[in-house]
């Protein structure tokens, strides 16, 4: 995740950790606040699983020992701390910590929620609303669905060119390379694209995923009473780089009514969807603004220290944890050591 797996960095890792190293760190980083980023929390190898792998944070196992491990050392706050923090100058605890889950897939309640309620630790979700009951696939998951899947394993890719990829792990492999050769397309283009790559691989990119995957407007509901906050993330999950400003304050505006209307609760927090810098433009802030958010997060970055947050608070950082990440750099991360490299 930060740090190459070579041995001698992993011994390192492991005996700082056991040492406290990594607390004792973040004690030198009074009036900051660091966030973790979730996307999915389950087994990527099940019999089951659907989408792109790529895009699960944690088994659940490993979501359990990371909670076990920050319960120990860290000190949970909820969004309503935060505000207060920007806004008020209200002091937070030492070595203060939020969890943040994305885009709203269904294990985020039947595997992540229980263990945090067990705890009693807030949380905040931003579903993107376009996909709850299971209405449309995201497009990494049905990209990766159709080269898992398809009897095509070889061919002559649009905007990538030829590629195989009949060797194990080399289909999404594939997939992550091609959805990234189309991300800076216009949305004809690549819709076209899409189109182009579901005819050459037989298989319906776009088709529905199976039922459960994504969480329902009930079970948002239900999420809500055991401690989570609900945040904006758009209806359809766009790259708000070149948006028409019309089109990206009906994505922002849109959610936000949506989510209150439905869910009876005020909504002032909002993630950029993908939310790396190259991502989004932070000229859409002012439409943040005037739809009422008062903080909007990205997804990249490390600690937030409270006068950047204060300056700033429409793009608060957050710690991306991937799949791969040993509870080692979980704790490395989590200190705030990466902001030394992460900007």
């Amino acid at each position: 995740m930060l740090i190459r797996q070579v041995w001698p960095v992993k011994q390192l890792l492991r005996s700082s950790t056991q040492a406290n190293v990594w607390p004792k760190l973040a004690e030198l980083m009074p009036d900051s606040l660091r966030i973790l980023m979730y996307h999915r929390v389950c087994d990527p190898d099940a019999s089951d699983f659907f989408g792109m792998k790529a895009n699960v944070s944690a088994t659940p196992s490993a979501f359990a020992a990371q909670i076990e491990y920050l319960s120990s050392h860290y000190n949970f706050i909820a969004l309503d701390d935060c505000l207060a923090w920007i806004y008020d100058g209200q002091p937070l605890p030492p070595r203060s910590i939020m969890i943040t889950f994305d885009d709203g897939y269904r294990d985020n309640l039947t595997e992540a929620a229980p263990v945090l309620a067990s705890r009693k630790i807030p949380f905040i979700l931003f579903p993107a609303l376009g996909y709850l009951e299971d209405q449309r696939v995201f497009l990494w998951d049905g990209v990766a669905e159709a080269f898992r899947n398809s009897p095509i394993k070889s061919a002559s890719l649009p905007k990538l060119g030829q590629r195989e990829w009949s060797k194990e792990g080399m289909d999404e492999r594939v997939a992550q390379e091609w959805l990234r050769a189309i991300s800076p397309l216009p949305e004809s283009a690549r819709s076209t694209a899409i189109n182009n790559l579901s005819d050459i691989l037989k298989f319906d990119i776009l088709a529905k995923p199976p039922a459960g995957t994504h969480l329902t407007w009930a079970e948002l509901q239900e999420m809500t009473r055991l401690g989570c906050t609900m945040g904006a993330h758009t209806i359809t999950h766009p790259m708000m780089v070149n948006m028409p400003p019309d089109e990206a304050a009906h994505e922002i505006e849109s959610s936000k009514e949506a989510l209150e209307k439905k869910l009876g609760t005020e909504v002032s927090s909002f993630a950029f969807p993908f939310g790396r810098l190259s991502d989004y433009d932070s000229a859409y802030i002012p439409l943040l603004i005037r739809s009422g958010l008062k903080i909007a997060f990205r997804s990249t970055g490390a600690i937030n220290f409270a006068n950047e947050a204060r300056r700033n608070p429409y793009e608060i950082r957050r710690r991306c944890i991937g799949r791969f990440a040993s509870l080692d750099e979980v704790a490395v991360a989590t200190s705030g050591a990466s902001r030394i490299w992460e900007h």
